[in-house]
């Protein structure tokens, strides 16, 4: 009995020594290997100047140019991950000189890799700045008032999405529910339909199909026809998903507190709005501001139907656009416009998630 607990102990130490070396190894591999990656095509780069010609040449000291702007990323990931490595295996307690010193190195590491990558980002930034500057100052004004324009449309379909969907995906939810088997089973397909179909595809059945089948264009012509279009598109996609996320939020409330509320007296309608919507609102909230914040991204498929929105509006300047054309960084700049709402959009769930925090599950 002795012996085994002797050969226990003993293979448990083997064990940890094992996972220090591992730690050790990872962390040195960490700070040295993309360092020594950048220094390898650094020389590969002057060779090949030396015996290639120039076309050749080029070609691969651009390959090799992106190899070696990917290792402070390759740091990073290794040094992030010896670090999770040392914490999942280790306690502080437990932690002797050679994780110790690993957990340094990899510490060193990270700090490295992350002041690399804010060089490599300023070099972009400056480099940019500098080719680019004089005409991006000159362009900003009439680039930002158009884009300004396209993102007032974006956030008009964002709207008129959510108060027609929102709505519209509670009676679906209910429909879905019917103890009506015919009802229920043709809500179930119609949402199968909507949710297994490209939102891109919906958009131009729905714009395209009544002037092209029974050659009467319902939505008539011009932006306000291609709004309407986009917004009933929207509203029936969105709906659906919402509906689905209803459903759940509804058949999650448990039964007793349904039975309860009759015991109690109320009556169906009371039982819900009193009882299974308060508490339906706060298990839906994430899925719903996650499908909230992608909705501001997806106002971007209407430009498939010509909408003007923001992505549109950025786009344009690549073709020519208020005697603006072949520039692309309008259309990066879209991102600026979108990042700045979804944030929005994220503290604000955030903020309202904290005040229902006294629905305890």
């Amino acid at each position: 009995m002795f012996e085994k607990g002797t050969n226990m102990a003993e293979k448990v130490k083997q064990k940890r020594k094992k996972k220090s070396n591992i730690a050790l190894a990872l962390s040195i591999i960490s700070l040295f290997a993309p360092l020594a990656v950048a220094a390898v095509t650094g020389v590969l780069s002057f060779i090949i100047s030396l015996f290639f010609d120039q076309v050749t040449g080029t070609v691969f000291r651009v390959v090799l140019s992106i190899v070696a702007a990917l290792s402070p990323f390759i740091m990073l990931a290794l040094s992030l991950y010896t670090l999770r490595y040392i914490k999942k295996n280790y306690s502080k307690k437990k932690r002797k000189t050679k994780v110790k010193t690993a957990r340094v190195i990899a510490a060193i590491a990270e700090v490295l890799s992350l002041i690399s990558l804010g060089a490599l980002l300023t070099w972009l930034i400056v480099s940019a700045v500098a080719n680019y500057g004089q005409m991006i100052i000159e362009q900003f004004p009439t680039v930002v008032g158009a884009l300004n324009l396209g993102f007032l449309q974006t956030l008009k379909l964002f709207g008129i999405t959510l108060l027609g969907a929102i709505p519209l995906g509670l009676l679906i939810a209910f429909g879905s529910m019917s103890q009506i088997k015919p009802v229920s089973s043709a809500v179930r397909v119609f949402v199968w339909i909507i949710r297994g179909s490209p939102l891109m595809l919906q958009l131009l059945i729905i714009y395209y199909f009544p002037g092209l089948v029974f050659h009467n264009p319902i939505w008539g012509g011009g932006e306000t026809g291609r709004y309407i279009a986009s917004a009933v598109a929207f509203i029936i996609n969105y709906a659906c998903y919402f509906s689905e996320i209803y459903r759940g939020g509804i058949q999650g409330v448990p039964h007793g507190q349904q039975e309860a509320g009759m015991v109690l007296g109320l009556s169906k309608g009371q039982i819900f709005f009193k009882i299974t919507l308060l508490q339906m609102v706060k298990r839906i909230l994430p899925p719903m501001s996650n499908e909230i914040i992608t909705l501001v991204k997806d106002t971007s498929l209407a430009r498939i139907i010509a909408l003007q929105e923001v992505i549109w509006a950025g786009q344009a300047f690549l073709k020519g656009s208020q005697g603006i054309s072949g520039v692309i960084w309008p259309l990066f700049f879209t991102g600026v416009y979108y990042l700045a709402f979804s944030g929005l959009l994220t503290l604000l769930f955030g903020w309202i998630e904290k005040k229902l925090s006294y629905f305890k599950a």
